[in-house]
């Protein structure tokens, strides 16, 4: 999240962060071994911790409005929103 002037001034940052951060995800969804190892070494975790984990998967690609309208769905069913947003004001731009 970031101020519209923020973003402009830093739009090549903001996505490249992003892309690497995806990118970071995917190789770690595909390799449970590193998603551990990373979790014992960068993480603190004791690998006896770690013996039954379950390893969750990691957003591998950009959310968009449709997928925050799922949710949103679920939300307005649970009366958790009143009123639904509008999905795509909840994006900045970046290019």
């Amino acid at each position: 999240m970031g101020t519209d002037e923020f973003i402009a001034a830093n739009t090549e940052a903001i996505t490249k962060f992003a892309e690497i951060m995806m990118a970071n995800a995917a190789t770690l969804n595909g390799d449970r071994d590193l998603a551990l190892e990373v979790a014992t070494t960068e993480l603190g975790f004791e690998p006896a911790q770690l013996e039954n984990a379950f390893v969750q998967l990691q957003g591998d690609s950009p959310i968009t409005a449709e997928n925050l309208k799922k949710i949103g769905d679920l939300a307005l069913h649970y009366e958790i929103l009143e009123e639904a947003p509008n999905y795509e004001d909840l994006f900045f731009n970046v290019g």
